[in-house]
């Protein structure tokens, strides 16, 4: 931040961690390991990601204080993205802890090609592939985004 601050950059916007305990592909590791850990989210993950944005926020707040005109401004994708994790059919949701690509457990990028059958109806899945949200869940956050006029930077 500070190097794109010297370059003249002065309104930044930073997004925080989501909640890394509830990603397929954390959650299928979790699940071979032995024993069995319990069904949901891995609480410790998400504990982890959430200290982090927590750090993150005192850093960009620090950031601004000593940058003149700088505005930091802190992106919480950890709230939206947890409330559909924990209320999928709210947003219209029928599979949050899969993705649509492959099996939607261990699949993710490169992985996910016109080789790999995909689901039916991607907008129904919270993931498109264990790792990444599909444009449904993007379209959920940047709606939330606006409700919470984070995307603006004139206060």
């Amino acid at each position: 931040m500070q190097a794109m601050y010297e370059l003249g950059a002065r309104r930044m916007l930073v997004a925080g961690l989501p909640p890394v305990g509830c990603l397929p592909l954390q959650l299928t590791m979790a699940e071979l390991r032995q024993p069995p850990r319990p069904q949901g989210c891995i609480a410790e993950q998400n504990a982890a990601a959430e200290s982090y944005n927590a750090k993150l926020q005192r850093m960009l707040a620090e950031f601004q204080a000593r940058s003149p005109g700088a505005r930091a401004v802190y992106a919480d994708i950890y709230s939206p993205l947890k409330d559909m994790v924990d209320h999928p059919d709210k947003y219209g949701f029928v599979e949050a802890s899969k993705g649509c690509c492959g099996t939607g457990l261990l699949e993710m990028g490169p992985l996910c090609t016109d080789m790999v059958p995909t689901c039916a109806k991607p907008s129904e899945f919270m993931f498109w592939d264990s790792v990444h949200p599909t444009q449904a869940t993007y379209r959920a956050v940047a709606e939330h985004f606006e409700r919470t006029n984070i995307i603006r930077f004139d206060n």
